[in-house]
C-alpha cells in the first residue's frame, strides 16, 4: 500500500472492512491508471 501512495494503519489491518476498503482503493488506482484501448 505504501508503494501505491496510501497510508496503512497496522492496528486496523486485520479488520475485514479495513482490508476490503484498502483493496478497493488499490484496485481503483490500478484500473484508473490502465491505458484506454485504442479506438478500433
Amino acid at each position: 500500500m505504501h508503494a501505491a501512495g496510501f497510508d496503512w494503519n497496522a492496528e486496523d489491518a486485520h479488520s475485514a472492512v479495513y482490508d476490503a476498503e484498502q483493496t478497493a482503493k488499490l484496485f481503483c488506482r490500478i484500473a484508473n491508471a490502465w491505458p484506454s484501448p485504442l479506438p478500433g
